[in-house]
């Protein structure tokens, strides 16, 4: 290889390093993408927003972003799946992300484990979120109502941080649908042994999709992930799962192949 050709792949492969390392550190973090599902094939639907792994340090344009193109998607309901803070100072910030979701619309949380390891307690989380008209659910189930329509969801405590069990569990009637809320994808074998069959699937996030993802590949995921990296997991006899890539990020502010996400959810 001659030094002129020896520099240019040099300068090649330094210009691309600088374009990979901008995507990653300042364009990808900031590119929300917006995934629909239908689950059911009823002709009536209750549109659920899932928002997964805010990980709020502050509010910057692209919370406000965020916010709008929730509004701008016009759901029935928005579950948060955890992880909203990572520390504790933040919950005033995540009372100032709920305001910005559109009012009016029904909110339901659970908690993840950054949520436990910020510091705040569940007492000063749950009152957060009460003052934005969001119920945090600890092993919970309840039944929200829209034009006719009842869905089931039942949110459970983290893997990591918290205690989650279903022995509250109430099924309801058999044609309901039933969302099972989990922060941790890994909790789909706890929900496939003590659901009894009720789920119609389960949301989850915690992984970022990976947060870093390599021609594809996630080479670290977080414990508690079971493997699990994004989209959607199936199977014969088991609880169909979702999992969200989230929006914001952990321990390094960077994405690349997994981009921020807001998912929507036809349920009929």
């Amino acid at each position: 290889m001659s030094i002129i050709t020896r520099r240019r792949f040099l300068v090649a492969a330094g210009a691309a390093a600088a374009a990979l390392g901008a995507e990653a550190l300042w364009l990808e973090p900031r590119r929300v993408t917006v995934s629909r599902h239908r689950l059911g094939n009823g002709r009536t639907s209750i549109r659920v927003a899932q928002l997964s792994d805010l990980h709020l340090q502050d509010i910057h344009q692209f919370e406000v972003d965020v916010a709008a193109e929730v509004g701008r998607l016009g759901p029935n309901l928005i579950v948060l799946t955890g992880d909203a803070i990572d520390k504790r100072d933040r919950v005033g910030v995540l009372e100032e992300f709920l305001e910005m979701l559109p009012a009016g619309v029904p909110r339901f949380a659970i908690l993840g484990n950054w949520d436990y390891w910020s510091g705040a307690t569940v007492r000063e989380l749950e009152t957060a979120y009460e003052r934005h008209d969001c119920r945090l659910l600890v092993n919970e189930t309840v039944v929200h109502e829209h034009e006719g329509r009842r869905l089931r969801l039942t949110g459970v405590d983290d893997l990591l941080g918290g205690r989650p069990t279903l022995d509250r569990l109430t099924g309801g009637e058999r044609e309901e649908p039933h969302l099972l809320l989990a922060h941790c994808p890994a909790y789909r074998e706890h929900a496939e042994r003590g659901g009894k069959g009720l789920f119609t699937c389960m949301l989850s996030g915690h992984t970022h999709g990976g947060q870093i993802r390599v021609l594809g590949f996630a080479p670290v995921l977080p414990r508690g992930s079971g493997g699990y990296v994004s989209g959607w997991y199936h199977g014969a006899g088991r609880v169909p799962l979702y999992v969200s890539r989230g929006i914001g990020t952990s321990l390094i502010r960077a994405r690349l192949g997994a981009s921020p996400e807001v998912s929507i959810f036809e349920v009929t």
